[in-house]
């Protein structure tokens, strides 16, 4: 039990400093957060709060720092994409080479893809 609690605290944790240190666009962990999550942790509503909690900390973390940062729409559609990572993970089973890298490929598409829409549905773009 404690590790497993060390485990979530960790990934959490590096979820959201990875959004709140300098970093190139649309590059940070949280991606592979949800996937290792979903992956690893072996009760389904934690693999969600991993990255569920990192990407609302980090949101309020970057909400305090950053002037021209504010919660949108938006926001549910990364969110949305991020429990999708980790839905894929979760019915894929037992982790492989090949599921790992096929799951990572397609996770980030299917990012990309949803938020893009998101942000042509929600006029940003």
């Amino acid at each position: 039990m404690k590790q497993r609690s060390a485990l979530l605290i960790a990934l959490v944790t590096l979820g959201a400093l990875t959004r709140l240190v300098p970093h190139e666009a649309n590059f940070t962990s949280l991606g592979a957060v949800a996937l290792f999550a979903a992956f690893t942790l072996r009760r389904t509503w934690l693999a969600y709060l991993a990255p569920t909690a990192a990407l609302l900390l980090s949101d309020i973390g970057l909400s305090l720092t950053d002037g021209h940062y504010s919660f949108g729409w938006i926001n549910l559609f990364v969110l949305g994409a991020f429990c999708l990572t980790v839905f894929g993970g979760r019915c894929l089973g037992k982790a492989t080479p090949a599921k790992i890298g096929g799951a990572t490929i397609a996770s980030s598409l299917a990012f990309f893809i949803i938020t893009n829409f998101g942000f042509w549905v929600t006029g940003l773009g």
